[in-house]
């Protein structure tokens, strides 16, 4: 009888990766873990039964119709196959309200962040217009209108499949992309709703995913403005009749993108659109600043989620696939690699979670002035380190399916493209590492981060050496830091991972 394959079985993300479950323990105060422990367990076996569904999504991607049979402009987008029901189970599973409930007071973020590791590597990127939602739902909740917070903020964090919305970020343009400085969109002053300032806007936005939102924030220049702080943030709002309906906004195209196939991502014109201005004038950079901390922070979980994901895959295959006599999982040399693929899915699991408690301490005001210096340190290095790793972690994770992982069907070379958004969505690296010794230089953050693990392992020689770079580093000049920086923070990031993990 001739012989056929068996593919990786996954029956549960949640029972079968024990150190994700260790972990979500030790980061939860009792009760609240054995209040959801048997709903982690059944997302987990939900999770598991979408892998199939999110090969199938991604080979069904987004289409746009510019119009209808008798010419009239619609802009019609038909969003991927399953792309509705990964939406009605992140809304089901309120994964973007569970780190807004406040009876869960610091933990909220921690409860999330356990949600959303088995949400997001079998939800063909739906996390995407979830961190999105997130941000939009903080920035909205912060600092919008009373009429426009009442209307948006409980929809973007409700639990009603027939009332709740998500948002995208229409913020990339031609001139820039994390140079937001270089924005060319305009904003004129249209009038006052209530307490509501309306203005018309105008210009092109390069790249704008999750584009089938009901609504999305953007930054635009007013005019009339100081030149230099007339960037501000707007938040514009989808009619019930539909994208095209809204005047002043088309979509130019689809962006045919290496990986996140089922994401809706688009090139639009604005042109008049209506959008509620949000925040002060002049202030759209840093009013963003919060949204970044969000979109950043999920952007760490799925890169996490990845790699957790794709260890199971190969833990599971390594019993399976039988090579010179045995599985090749009892080979010595592949053993090591299935080793080291849990390992660094481990590690990236712990930092998560570590992001998240500080992340629900600074939320809720708990915060001490450390932990929040830590804060503004550890998300831009979580998010820098772990894209970079789930790429290197995917293209490992191929190889150990041979030539199973170069094929399209198999759903694995899917992986692979995916994780390649990480280290580019929401900052590339070089943007980051920026980020990072700005806020050194500024406010000591790096050298406050590097001081907590100090002093969680009083012999580290190794984080002293850490602590006198990044303060050599304040004294000199950008030019001559530069060079330094990325070993800097990719090798605090290592070390940061491996205590967190060993604790």
């Amino acid at each position: 009888m001739p012989f056929f394959q068996d593919g990786p079985v996954l029956s549960n993300l949640f029972t079968q990766d024990s150190w994700l479950t260790a972990t979500v323990e030790k980061f939860l105060p009792a009760s609240v873990y054995t209040e959801h422990e048997p709903l982690l367990r059944e997302l987990g076996k939900i999770s598991a039964q979408c892998v199939k569904l999110q090969v199938e999504s991604d080979q069904n991607p987004p289409q746009l119709t510019h119009f209808d049979p008798w010419g009239l402009r619609i802009d019609n987008i038909q969003t991927a196959k399953h792309w509705d029901l990964f939406r009605e189970l992140a809304i089901k599973w309120q994964i973007v309200g569970k780190g807004h409930d406040k009876q869960l007071g610091s933990h909220a973020r921690v409860l999330q962040t356990a949600y959303m590791m088995l949400f997001s590597p079998t939800t063909a990127t739906y996390l995407c217009p979830l961190a999105m939602s997130d941000a939009a739902a903080c920035v909205v909740n912060r600092l919008a209108p009373k009429a426009v917070k009442d209307r948006l903020y409980p929809r973007l964090i409700s639990g009603d499949v027939s009332n709740a919305i998500t948002s995208g970020q229409w913020m990339t343009e031609r001139p820039g992309g994390s140079d937001v400085s270089q924005t060319e969109t305009v904003a004129v002053f249209d009038k006052m709703v209530g307490e509501e300032p309306q203005y018309r806007l105008s210009g092109t936005k390069w790249f704008t995913s999750s584009i089938t939102s009901e609504m999305a924030l953007l930054l635009a220049q007013v005019e009339g403005a100081q030149k230099g702080k007339a960037l501000t943030l707007f938040c514009w709002e989808r009619l019930e009749s539909g994208l095209c309906s809204d005047a002043g906004v088309r979509v130019l195209r689809l962006k045919d993108k290496l990986g996140t196939r089922s994401l809706p991502t688009a090139e639009i014109e604005l042109n008049g659109a209506i959008a509620t201005q949000l925040g002060e004038i002049g202030r759209g950079t840093s009013h963003i600043s919060e949204m970044l901390n969000i979109t950043r922070f999920y952007n760490a979980v799925a890169s996490a989620a990845s790699m957790n994901f794709s260890s199971l895959l190969v833990e599971d295959y390594a019993k399976r696939r039988k090579a010179f006599g045995k599985p090749i999982g009892e080979h010595a040399m592949m053993r090591g690699v299935v080793q080291n693929l849990q390992i660094e899915s481990r590690r990236a699991t712990t930092l998560c979670f570590e992001v998240a408690r500080l992340l629900g301490l600074c939320e809720v005001g708990e915060a001490k002035k450390e932990q929040q210096l830590c804060m503004r340190a550890i998300v831009p290095l979580a998010k820098l380190a772990l894209g970079k790793a789930a790429v290197a972690h995917a293209s490992e994770t191929l190889e150990c399916f041979g030539g199973a992982g170069y094929i399209e069907d198999t759903g694995l070379p899917r992986i692979l493209r995916d994780a390649q958004v990480f280290p580019i969505w929401e900052g590339t690296t070089n943007i980051l590492a920026l980020d990072i010794w700005r806020s050194e230089k500024k406010e000591g953050a790096l050298s406050a981060l590097i001081q907590s693990m100090i002093e969680r392992d009083q012999t580290s020689e190794m984080a002293r050496q850490l602590l006198e770079r990044a303060e050599r580093m304040k004294e000199i000049r950008e030019e001559e830091a530069l060079p330094g920086l990325r070993s800097l923070v990719f090798d605090t990031s290592d070390l940061l991972q491996k205590q967190l993990a060993s604790y």
